[in-house]
């Protein structure tokens, strides 16, 4: 059985860690990271001895330099657990407290190449490695909560009046990465208790 590898970007905590938790329950190899080598490895200790914890975030200078670390990440895993990632869950983000015309040119470049550029080279890198490797087709699925909208006002507004564990959006992952899920492509799913209808 070949081995199924998953690199789990924001793995540390939250909904990574959640990702993280439920694909390795499931069999798979798991790599995880955080912009803190320390918090990966402390995260990937809590699920097991097994999962590769890496120090990992986009820079900021150029695209270029994006695409290079997205594409020695991509291969780092692949060399310490001995297979590409078939499945790529970018989980990794953030938020300012702030309006969007209020943000520093900085800020909004932090979370522009943390939220969009970053999970977008790392998609091509993971898809570019796999080819090169295996030359079997994989699809990588992706999740980013950071641009899913302001957290702070949706639990006022939601319609169950609740806010649901992160493990709820980690099985959803878990199914979609997995060969039952192989022909659903190019979706957006909703977790959001009926938020939007």
């Amino acid at each position: 059985m070949e081995a199924r590898v998953a690199l789990v970007t924001g793995g540390s905590s939250g909904i990574g860690f959640a990702v993280a938790q439920q694909l390795h329950r499931r069999g798979w190899q798991v790599a995880i990271t955080s912009r803190d080598l320390g918090r990966a490895q402390n995260a990937s200790q809590q699920i097991s001895h097994d999962v590769l914890p890496l120090a990992y975030s986009c820079p900021r200078r150029s695209q270029e330099d994006a695409s290079n670390k997205a594409a020695e990440l991509v291969s780092q895993v692949s060399k310490e657990l001995g297979a590409s990632p078939s499945a790529l869950i970018n989980a990794a983000g953030m938020s300012k407290d702030s309006l969007l015309l209020r943000l520093k040119d900085a800020d909004l470049e932090e979370l522009l190449f943390t939220n969009l550029v970053g999970p977008v080279h790392e998609q091509s890198s993971g898809k570019r490695n796999d080819a090169e490797t295996s030359g079997k087709h994989h699809q990588y699925r992706g999740v980013l909560w950071g641009l899913q909208g302001m957290w702070g006002k949706w639990l006022t507004q939601h319609p169950i009046g609740e806010i649901r564990e992160a493990d709820e959006v980690a099985q959803l992952v878990a199914f979609l990465a997995s060969d039952e899920a192989a022909y659903i492509t190019g979706q957006c799913i909703r977790i959001d208790g009926g938020l939007v209808i």
